[in-house]
C-alpha cells in the first residue's frame, strides 16, 4: 500500500501532514520506526514533520534523515517521555535541537538541560 494512503487511512493524518511524511523514502522509513516504536502516529508526525524537518530546514548543512546525528530510537525515546509527561513540549524541542546539532543521548541531554 501507498505510505501516504496509509498515513491518511490508517494513521488519521490529514492529507498535507501525508504528502510530507511520504515524499522521500528516508523521510517515510524514519517515521514508521518512531510510529512501530512509541505507538502513536499522530505525536510521531507533529514531532517529524514540524519540529524536526524544521530543523532540517533551518540548517546551511545538506543534511537528509539518512545523516542525522541520531537515531529514530533515539528520537521515539523523547516522544516516549513526552507521552508519559516526563518531558514537556518545549523540552522536547531543546532536546531535538542538541540530537541535531550535535548528537548525543537522550538522557545526558536532559540531565544537562
Amino acid at each position: 500500500m501507498d505510505r501516504r494512503l496509509k498515513y491518511l487511512n490508517e494513521y488519521g493524518l490529514n492529507e498535507d501532514d501525508s504528502r510530507i511524511l511520504s515524499m522521500r523514502k528516508d523521510i517515510s522509513d524514519f517515521y514508521e520506526v518512531i510510529v512501530d516504536i512509541t505507538e502513536d502516529p499522530k505525536k510521531c508526525c507533529s514531532y517529524t514533520a514540524s519540529v524536526l524537518l524544521g530543523y532540517i530546514n533551518e540548517t546551511e548543512e545538506d543534511t537528509t534523515f539518512d545523516t542525522l546525528k541520531f537515531t529514530p530510537q533515539q528520537f521515539a525515546e523523547v516522544i516516549n517521555l513526552v507521552k508519559s509527561d516526563d518531558l514537556s513540549s518545549n523540552g522536547a524541542q531543546e532536546v531535538i535541537l542538541t540530537l541535531f546539532q550535535d548528537g548525543g543521548e537522550v538522557a545526558t541531554i536532559i540531565k544537562d538541560k
